[in-house]
């Protein structure tokens, strides 16, 4: 007799064990249908083709950009070791701010470019005579802007009502967001209580 009552509170704590899996399952099922989870390090954004590709474009710009500011520091440094600066810098300045007109020189180069007011031949030059050899990635920014400037269009223009478009997953971004907030909060009032 007692062995049959140990077995059977063994087996209701399996069966408490084993629902409370399942509810925890439900709950992360829940959450993924609902769009809710976070994942280590960043959030979950879900989209079409066209918004990955611009958010991948985007990264690379500004990797490109990066590396321009890189190239900008690299080459002030040099023309301080080598004695040939104009103007003299102050005592306490920071690496960050080494090259930081060079910098600005390439993005005016940039902006015009990307205007129109210069040619792709004129910006690869000044950007070798500014930035260094090492400067061919900067090359393919011109191109980088333009696709990026049409799927911006793209994904908020008309079109972007459509399944392809962007303004689903624009409405599904805030949902998850307000969603977010409302269980944060809640979670914030239930902790005080």
């Amino acid at each position: 007799g007692a062995e049959g009552s140990q077995k059977g509170a063994e087996g209701s704590q399996k069966g408490a064990e084993g629902s409370q899996k399942e509810r925890e399952g439900s709950e992360k099922a829940q959450e993924k249908r609902e769009g809710l989870q976070k994942e280590e390090g960043g959030e979950v954004l879900y989209g079409n083709l066209k918004l990955y590709v611009f958010f991948r474009l985007y990264q690379k710009l500004y990797e490109r950009l990066a590396k321009a500011k890189e190239l900008a520091g690299e080459v002030e440094k040099r023309q301080e070791s080598d004695g040939g600066r104009r103007e003299p810098k102050e005592a306490g300045a920071k690496e960050e701010e080494q090259g930081a007109k060079t910098y600005r020189d390439f993005m005016e180069m940039l902006s015009n470019l990307v205007k129109g007011s210069m040619d792709a031949s004129d910006f690869e030059d000044g950007c070798r005579a500014r930035l260094g050899t090492s400067a061919f990635e900067l090359f393919t920014l011109e191109w980088l802007v333009e696709q990026m400037l049409a799927l911006a269009r793209a994904l908020s223009g008309e079109d972007a009502r459509l399944a392809d478009g962007g303004a689903p997953f624009v409405q599904l971004f805030e949902y998850s967001h307000i969603a977010l907030a409302d269980a944060s909060q809640e979670g914030a009032a239930g902790g005080g209580a």
